[in-house]
């Protein structure tokens, strides 16, 4: 009990250390919606015991889906402004529109958090939560009150730290005083974002030390948990379980259907082909939420975490390579020099070698999902009401995820032959069309392809069909589970 005790409230701290750092229009240096996740799994347990957590889970879910958004918007902005690295309009419309919906969340996840805070210290014995804390070794002490009024200051401080900075871009070069010298506030972008990030870095510091002191006082009263216990009948407990268990089981098959999302390739010619979206964040949300899957059946969890570490080692070390590879070279330079097209063959090869891992990553997923079968849907087998019927649909759900199996094999062999496809890249004369021109007349021009140039369609399609059957399948195992448990 202690041990766990400890690792919740470190889960929770690690989270408010990866909420400090201040982000850059959308770049989040430490990615907010692992804390926010974090946050939302450990209101689990009192969501269904006490009123307003529920809420304050809700709002921090969407703030991790929000945070999450911005990876695609930076692929958006990049590409949009690739075209004018001075067109400063569209950074800014994504930063209001973030900054804008961030702050209202924020708001509500805060005021619901500390009013459940409030109603379960009226309501029990766990006094810490409405008690002042000690936040300095001198004695000086803060009110949860304080606490909230501080929290949302900072939130809005977040928030306004990246969206400021970036409206100095769309403003207009004025002329100012009898010297009619022209000054651009555009100029200032620099210093603003220098000051910002202080301003937010020194501000979540001091929000994060206060809130792990509020934190470290509720655990160590040790009567949270036991008052959340008090909030509900006996009868009602045991339908609580239940629906903590299914929830936790969705929870952890979403997890997988979002690293589904996350296995697709984008690149883009401008910068360089790399790819933007790493092969490193897909291994390891799908490693998490197998992980998870693994507390509700029996073995399987070694597998997972040794065939997840590796695939996410290589992985990582692959897409450095490569991205370091393209930044230098380019795909022109692999197509123009066999001796540049002879160092891109040990990138080839480590694409292979994470390929080979992550089929072993996707064998064990699927192996601990049969077991997931058997003993999380429908009737057990052990049963005496266990029925022909009943084995024949078991026998269904275990033949998708062969096909699941199938189909995520099939995608990363794709990608490793597409890396190899890339090794021997060939320029050629062909004829492209001159938008400048009103027309659009045809001009002779030099054209960079690799060895199968038509495979491109391949791997989005084989990604596609990849997405498409977890979402179908993971969507309704987690139904599946729910019909057995509530």
């Amino acid at each position: 009990m202690a041990k766990n005790k400890k690792r919740g409230v470190g889960a929770l701290i690690f989270a408010l250390v990866l909420l400090i750092n201040p982000n850059i229009h959308t770049i989040d240096i430490l990615p907010d919606f692992i804390a926010y996740f974090i946050i939302a799994k450990a209101l689990g347990y009192a969501a269904v015991r006490a009123p307003y957590f529920e809420e304050a889970r809700g709002a921090f879910l969407k703030l991790g889906f929000l945070s999450l958004a911005k990876l695609p918007s930076f692929v958006i902005i990049t590409s949009v402004r690739s075209g004018n690295v001075s067109d400063g309009d569209i950074s800014a419309l994504f930063a209001i529109s973030f900054a804008a919906i961030e702050i209202w969340l924020s708001v509500v996840a805060i005021r619901n958090l500390f009013a459940a805070f409030y109603y379960l210290g009226e309501r029990s014995d766990a006094s810490s939560l409405l008690s002042p804390f000690a936040v300095s070794k001198r004695g000086r002490t803060m009110t949860p009150e304080g606490l909230e009024s501080l929290s949302v200051a900072f939130a809005v401080t977040k928030c306004l730290g990246y969206l400021l900075p970036e409206l100095l871009l769309l403003s207009k070069a004025v002329l100012v005083g009898s010297t009619q010298k022209v000054f651009n506030p555009a100029r200032l972008y620099p210093y603003a974002l220098i000051l910002s990030l202080t301003v937010v870095l020194i501000f979540g510091i001091i929000f994060a030390r206060r809130f792990s002191r509020y934190i470290r006082a509720i655990f160590a009263e040790g009567k949270f948990k036991s008052s959340l216990d008090l909030m509900c009948d006996e009868d009602k407990l045991t339908p609580l379980k239940m629906k903590l268990k299914v929830r936790d089981i969705r929870f952890s098959l979403t997890l997988i259907i979002l690293a589904a999302f996350l296995s697709v390739d984008i690149r883009f010619e401008n910068l360089y082909s790399v790819n933007l979206l790493p092969r490193v964040l897909f291994v390891l949300l799908l490693s998490y939420g197998a992980t998870r899957i693994c507390a509700h059946v029996e073995g399987g969890v070694r597998a997972v975490k040794i065939s997840g570490c590796a695939a996410a080692i290589l992985s990582l070390v692959a897409w450095v390579a490569d991205t370091l590879f393209l930044t230098a070279y380019g795909y022109e330079g692999i197509a123009a020099s066999m001796s540049v097209r002879m160092l891109y063959i040990p990138i080839t090869v480590l694409y292979f070698s994470e390929a080979i891992v992550t089929v072993l990553l996707l064998l064990s997923v699927a192996s601990l999902m049969k077991r997931f079968i058997l003993t999380n849907t429908g009737i057990l087998p052990t049963s005496d009401r266990y029925s022909i019927a009943d084995r024949d649909y078991h026998r269904v759900l275990t033949r998708n995820i062969y096909i699941w199996f199938g189909f995520g094999t099939a995608s990363a062999v794709s990608k490793a032959l597409e890396s190899l496809f890339r090794a021997f890249s060939r320029t050629k004369i062909s004829g492209i069309v001159d938008d400048s021109s009103w027309f659009g007349e045809d001009v002779t021009g030099m054209l960079t392809v690799g060895l199968v140039p038509w495979f491109g369609v391949v791997l989005f399609a084989l990604s596609a069909l990849f997405i498409g059957y977890t979402l179908y399948l993971f969507r309704l195992l987690g139904d599946e589970a729910e019909l057995k448990y509530i």
